[in-house]
């Protein structure tokens, strides 16, 4: 079966294309703003250009919401990670390729394979949480510790198999 490969910004920038079945989302083809890059883009053949279902959006943004990553990525983020979702869930084999973190690490909390371009691939799964500069309690959201006053602060944690 053959690979199917959905495109981050990055890949454009970098000119690193796979060859193959290559997929983007309308944000993406958006985002790529030097002049050499968009001509690229403009005369590649075989880019297909798809907006992903507003199911696997939905999917993306709880999974996001459980990792913390949500205030991490971008709506072309999203938009990515529920075409690559879509299209395994069609039964297709997918790639993800991209160099952000957040976008990797939602990736493999969806079960989708993402690799890296330039940057090195993230090694282990985090969930973001706020922990108070004071008492060292976490909680999912806030500014300030209900419990003792002080600021909190996005704080990352190792996710462990199983868990």
């Amino acid at each position: 079966m053959a690979t199917t490969y959905v495109l981050d910004t990055s890949a454009f920038i970098y000119w690193m294309l796979p060859g193959g079945e290559m997929e983007t989302v309308p944000a993406v083809y958006a985002e790529v703003k030097d002049e050499r890059s968009r001509i690229r883009l403009e005369l590649m053949e075989g880019l297909r250009v798809v907006e992903p279902d507003a199911s696997y959006a939905g999917r993306v943004s709880e999974a996001a919401r459980g990792t913390g990553d949500d205030k991490r990525i971008s709506k072309a983020d999203g938009d990515l990670l529920a075409l690559a979702l879509q299209e395994k869930e069609a039964g297709k084999d997918v790639a993800l390729l991209t160099d952000d973190y957040a976008v990797q690490n939602l990736a493999r909390a969806l079960g989708i394979r993402a690799t890296a371009l330039r940057q090195k691939k993230s090694r282990a799964s985090v969930v973001w949480e706020k922990q108070c500069t004071g008492c060292g309690r976490t909680f999912p959201d806030g500014e300030t510790c209900p419990v003792c006053g002080s600021p909190l602060r996005m704080k990352k944690r190792p996710v462990t198999r199983g868990k």
